[in-house]
């Protein structure tokens, strides 16, 4: 039976068909599983199929519960071994081969590395999809060899290794999963008729890996069972990542394909327009404009935690003022973890937001398991009494804390005992226990007793009795004898002592079936640490919906939060194979081809990219009514961030833009504004902490600090303009200078490279075309294409250098268009013009104003002069002429004065700042009122008479030149202006720590 394909656009009702489809089969009597790709996305879809009279007749569940049901028919064993023990043996494995010498290549010089064996294991399992028996990779491995001969040493190491790998698994009569759903297909295609007609349905996924594709290929072939598969694509970019995905279900399917349409009717009342117009546009070249109203809205934090107090205020405000109910509330969160989940949990838990969460924890970083593992390693001691174990003291300490272990009025006698050992009144382990005795009226610590008796009567004793202990601290800790209903950190503490259960039964029967595949017992202590669980629910009655975003793309929720939308999040860079990376797999299969061998990998390199713009369009997609997106400025730890490249492909679809909410670094106040609702407790905290007013000396008093200052000579125009912003800023940064031990930001390069790309374009057409006009933009633009593809290295990530490439392109081809349409008559002539810099003397404008620069373009027109600043950066609301006295706009003024001085025949009539933004309305500055009359892009208030032109130009000399004489002063006032203070206006101070003003 062909397999049934809904498909269509995301939102165009094809769940609601698939759940027809269940709950008509359950009718039937047919037994129907409804397979979907998460434990949270399976609750809810049962409480969906409760609500449709649906409950015992169906079965939900995720891929590897699809394979056990048909293991369980098929009777097909043994079931694939737990990660940890596979882990196990493949060290076994690489510390065999590497103690033969059988590896000839660098590889041998990480094998013995910690991460090389979760490695291994994944890196055989790729290769068990690929269908690469020890053979079938030998063969491969030849021919890559073959093709190029300094790879044989490493091409032979990792046959070796998977070999090896593969050997041991057999002669344990085990399986990985990969080689267990291939030998289950292989035994469903021996034996068809064993899955009988209960129907598959599969929903919520974007997405099948080949182990999944290859399950519903055998289960809709070979089995002939009615499997119906709701898939989301359309043949545009955004779904460009799952087209061959599509293709091969659609194969399948021959005619049993339904096209769904694309529907609205989910939308709240004003939100089709924007949210549905923005699935339907996204990364579509020349889509429309959309109005977002107030269904879309963006938010922006000075620190990672002003973004996520925002984003509580606010839903806090949806919940409370606008009745939201939280459930229907999402905050999709990519990197949820260990380093983020804290301050998630504590912002929300301010703003009095529940929240319902789904994480992965280490469970050595857990109470109960911390506790366990300490008195393992006490144990594990090889001289209790020798002066050595004193280092263990402190473990012997956290078992004592454990709760359940000690009786409450002990406790305070661990503090005592670890006030002895830190004074150094205890020295040994022997000694601690002693002093323990005498506190408690007990011989000894009978569970430390009963733990070295197990480990000197075997290994596997002493594992034994390690989880038996176990379960009793975890029945102490719930409560003996009762049945508690555990939440919060209960239920974490709980479920990661149960998973240290888990991998003490793997602990004996790797130790069961042979002695090397064990760890020693003070090696277990730290693999068992590192084990890693996801505890938590992510959709919890009262609570809002925290999840990574391929935790969401199964459900569609009322409103949408996309938070921390950073470079490093949207795209992420993924991670590739240590073992074979993506452009290798590519010559690997080059190498095999040739030799006349199928291809391991013949899809070819994976398109990053495109996938990771299906996964922005998935999520975008799930809001009904209301889509907010946020980012940061700058991390808790003080570095710079940028947003992801992918806001300007979601902002240009909107004008105006979605309106904006601005929490900046470290503020503790809340403005009055009803899009939010801060807590009590976040309102108490702001006013317990006024900012201090105080009246402090900022002059320097050292000579030779005053010396050093005064001496420097030759300035920048941003440097001049960074002391009238802020001279602390200024002291640090461009006196003080510290070593910046990272490379320029990738944004930093991407302005660089923009300005080279432009410089060369004008370069490349003849001095008649200089002027870009509808005539020339079409030679203009075929320039702009070669300078783009031969521009040096943006960014040293491959994908990123793609996208950065691309958007590049489309940003200076807009630029170039709203040039042509400009009507400008002057001709752009001369191009970095520098001075101060090598060879060429700095600009002197006087009063001790010597100035070093590169002027980025000069336009002419008979014997005029306009000067252009490049900005890759959105139009500033400082580049208006109006505007550069009062906030210490310099540049323009002085490249005007510096062009006259170097070229005494041209005129400078106007200077301008000119933003390479395809979205740029024009450049913003200063030109007279009569020069280049026919240009239609000048703002008007920037136009101004010739004399006010001229006034302009020498008061901003003059405002340098008084910076000038304050820094030779050593005045290092930080400024007051809110205005210019970026602590004050947008959070962005990068030396809040430094400057004496707030600290």
């Amino acid at each position: 039976m062909p397999l049934e394909l809904i498909t269509g656009p995301v939102n165009s009702g094809k769940a609601g068909l698939v759940l027809e489809a269940v709950e008509k089969a359950a009718a039937d009597g047919l037994d129907p599983t409804l397979v979907v790709p998460t434990a949270a996305d399976s609750d809810l879809l049962r409480r969906e199929l409760a609500g449709r009279g649906v409950t015992a007749a169906v079965r939900v569940v995720g891929f590897r519960g699809l394979w056990e049901q048909m293991a369980r028919r098929l009777s097909f064993d043994p079931r694939p071994l737990a990660r940890f023990r596979l882990e196990r043996i493949a060290r076994a494995v690489s510390d065999e081969a590497l103690t033969a010498g059988r590896l000839k290549s660098s590889l041998r010089l990480s094998a013995a590395e910690d991460g090389f064996a979760p490695a291994l294991v994944t890196f055989a399992e790729e290769l068990g999809d690929a269908g690469a028996d020890p053979d079938r990779f030998d063969a491969v491995m030849a021919a890559w060899a073959a093709a190029d001969s300094s790879l044989e040493n490493y091409s032979g190491d990792l046959a070796v290794l998977y070999r090896a790998y593969r050997e041991r698994l057999e002669s344990l009569g085990a399986r990985d999963e990969a080689d267990f759903v291939a030998g289950l297909l292989a035994e469903l295609a021996e034996n068809p008729q064993a899955w009988g007609q209960a129907p598959v349905l599969l929903y919520g996924f974007d997405d099948f890996p080949e182990r999944q594709l290859a399950t519903i290929e055998a289960l809709a072939g070979p089995a002939g069972a009615p499997v119906t598969v709701s898939f989301p694509f359309e043949q545009r970019a955004a779904f460009e990542a799952r087209a061959a995905v599509f293709g091969r279900l659609e194969a399948l399917a021959g005619d049993s394909v339904r096209h769904c349409r694309r529907g609205t009717a989910h939308y709240a009342p004003g939100s089709a327009g924007p949210l549905g117009g923005l699935e339907e546009r996204l990364f579509e070249a020349g889509a429309g404009a959309l109005d977002p109203g107030p269904a879309v809205e963006r938010y922006v934090g000075g620190s990672e935690r002003a973004e996520l107090e925002l984003v509580a205020a606010r839903v806090a405000a949806l919940i409370g003022r606008e009745g939201v109910a939280p459930e229907a509330i999402a905050v999709a969160v990519r990197d949820l973890d260990e380093g983020t989940v804290p301050l998630v949990e504590a912002v929300f838990a301010e703003a009095g937001v529940p929240i319902a969460l789904r994480q992965r924890v280490v469970i050595g970083r857990t109470a109960l398991v911390r506790g366990v593992l300490a008195l393992m390693r006490c144990a594990l001691a090889p001289d209790p009494a020798a002066p050595a174990s004193v280092d263990l003291v402190a473990e012997l300490v956290t078992w004592l804390r454990t709760p359940g272990v000690s009786p409450p009025e002990f406790l305070w006698q661990a503090d005592v005992l670890e006030r002895a050992f830190r004074q150094g009144e205890v020295e040994s382990l022997r000694q601690a226990e002693e002093r323990w005795s005498r506190i408690s009226g007990l011989d000894s610590i009978t569970a430390l007793e009963v733990l070295r008796e197990g480990f000197r009567d075997s290994q596997a004793e002493g594992f034994r009795r390690c989880a038996s202990q176990a379960r009793r601290v975890l029945a102490a800790a719930a409560g003996q004898g009762s049945a508690p209903v555990l939440s919060g950190a209960e239920l974490r503490n709980a479920e990661a002592l149960a998973d240290l259960l888990v991998g003490f039964d793997d602990l004996e029967w790797l130790v069961g079936r042979s002695p090397d595949l064990a760890p020693s017992p003070a090696q277990a202590v730290t693999e068992l640490a590192a084990r890693e669980i996801e505890v938590g629910e992510s959709i919890v009655p009262g609570s809002v919906s925290v999840a990574r975003p391929l935790a969401l793309r199964a459900r569609r929720v009322d409103t949408l939060v996309v938070a921390r939308m950073q470079e490093s999040q949207y795209p992420s860079r993924g991670r590739e194979s240590p073992f074979l990376g993506d452009l290798t797999r590519v010559r690997v299969d080059a190498a095999a081809t040739a030799a006349g061998l199928e291809p391991l990998w013949p899809d070819g390199r994976p398109d990053r990219v495109a996938a990771e713009r299906h996964l922005l369009h998935a999520l975008l997609s799930r809001a009904e009514r209301m889509l907010a997106y946020s980012h940061y400025r700058m991390t808790d730890g003080g570095e710079p961030a940028n947003p992801s490249l992918f806001l300007d492909d979601v902002e240009e679809l909107f004008e105006p833009r979605p309106p904006l909410l601005v929490r900046r670094l470290g503020e503790t106040g809340w403005d009055e504004d009803p899009r939010l609702a801060p807590s009590d407790y976040q309102l108490a905290l702001a006013a317990l902490r006024p900012r201090a007013g105080r009246e402090e000396s900022y002059l320097l008093s050292s000579p030779a600090a005053i010396d050093s200052l005064s001496g420097r000579g030759v300035w920048s125009a941003t440097s001049l303009e960074l002391y009238l912003r802020c001279p602390v800023a200024w002291f640090v940064e461009r006196f003080l200078r510290p070593e910046n031990l990272e490379p320029d930001s990738e944004a930093i390069r991407f302005g660089d490279a923009a300005h080279r790309v432009m410089k060369s374009v004008f370069d490349s057409l003849p001095d008649e075309e200089r002027r870009i006009t509808t005539g020339n933009l079409d030679a203009a633009l075929a320039a702009l294409d070669d300078a783009v593809g031969t521009v040096a290295v943006v960014s040293p990530d491959p994908v990123q250098e793609r996208i950065m490439r691309h958007r590049m392109g489309r940003m200076l081809s807009g630029f170039l268009a709203q040039e042509a349409g400009s009507g400008s008559s002057f001709v752009p002539s001369e191009f970095e013009l520098e001075f101060g810099s090598g060879a060429s003397a700095p600009a002197d404008l006087g009063d001790g104003l010597l100035l070093r620069g590169q002027i980025d373009r000069v336009d002419l027109s008979d014997g005029d002069a306009i000067v252009l600043d490049y900005k890759s950066g959105a139009t500033s609301k400082d580049w208006p002429a109006a505007k550069w006295l009062e906030r210490g706009v310099l540049q323009a003024a002085l490249y005007a004065l510096v062009y006259e001085s170097e070229r005494p025949r041209e005129r400078v009539v106007g200077s301008m700042y000119a933003s390479l933004r395809a979205d740029s309305k024009g450049p913003r500055g200063a030109i007279e009122a009569g020069a280049d009359v026919g240009r239609e892009d000048i703002t008007g208030t920037d136009r101004v008479s010739e004399p006010d032109f001229r006034e302009l130009l020498s008061e901003a000399r003059e405002l340098a030149a008084g910076a000038v004489a304050q820094i030779g002063a050593g005045v290092l006032t930080p400024t007051e202006d809110p205005q210019r203070c970026a602590f004050s206006s947008d959070g962005g101070c990068a030396h809040p720590e430094i400057c004496r003003r707030y600290r």
